[in-house]
């Protein structure tokens, strides 16, 4: 019952992995651009890296196209997750130096894709899948193919409201573009005020000003201590890597 039976969709699947609008790869992990011109680099500078590369990503790309729908309900192109990190490796064997003039792309494109995580991270990714139920829209094609739910505008319009802390409500999903006028047998549409699931899913923003009983307490502040550990320790090892290739590159 997952599987199609028309060559053509494994085609439309093939490009679909990649450039979805709403599971696309390379929408979620725009970096990732840069592997296409990487690879070739990559299999003659370290070819095992590139091969190991290829075969992880073509292997899982070739067993999803034969399925009707290669995504699910969650953030992204939740399968292919397993090919990001042979992917970023082999970028980095192409170009184990970075040089912001031959790479300024390739940060624009790592940024963008931080942003982009940062909206997956910040709320939970069966928010939408509640949202979709409350619409009456809850259908694998619509949650994979209309872009009223695509995850990162949602939830890019969860973050918008939370943010400006709207007080007047906002109704969601918008209506359909019938083509030419809605048929007479049309499920009406359910709208709901989209400000119900703006809530973060981050136990340290949803505390920060509430008040923190009995448990609540010492589990905030060993997150806030995590925190700050996390990302001292990132400092250190950004700083260590920085060092140490200015002394390969000026022995």
């Amino acid at each position: 019952v997952w599987l199609t039976g028309s060559p053509l969709v494994y085609f439309s699947n093939f490009i679909g992995i990649f450039g979805s609008p709403n599971k696309g790869l390379f929408v979620y992990a725009p970096a990732l651009l840069a592997s296409i011109y990487a690879i070739p680099r990559a299999l003659r500078a370290n070819r095992h890296i590139a091969v190991f590369a290829l075969l992880v990503t073509g292997g899982t790309v070739a067993f999803l196209c034969l399925l009707k729908s290669p995504s699910d309900e969650v953030w992204g192109s939740r399968y292919m997750h397993v090919a990001i990190a042979p992917l970023l490796v082999c970028i980095g064997a192409a170009w184990p130096r970075f040089e912001w003039r031959k790479h300024m792309l390739v940060a624009v494109l790592a940024i963008i894709g931080t942003a982009i995580s940062f909206l997956g991270a910040f709320y939970y990714y069966g928010v939408l899948d509640f949202a979709a139920k409350r619409a009456g829209q809850n259908t694998l094609e619509w949650l994979t193919g209309d872009y009223d739910w695509n995850h990162v505008q949602f939830n890019a319009q969860l973050f918008r409201i939370w943010v400006s802390g709207a007080k007047t409500p906002t109704p969601w999903p918008p209506e359909h573009t019938w083509v030419w006028s809605a048929p007479p047998n049309a499920q009406p549409r359910q709208t709901f005020d989209l400000r119900e699931f703006s809530r973060p899913q981050s136990f340290m923003v949803r505390f920060w000003n509430a008040p923190k009983p009995g448990v609540v307490l010492p589990i905030f502040r060993m997150y806030v201590t995590a925190l700050i550990l996390g990302l001292t320790l990132l400092a250190w090892a950004a700083v260590k890597t920085l060092k140490e290739d200015c002394n390969q590159s000026f022995p």
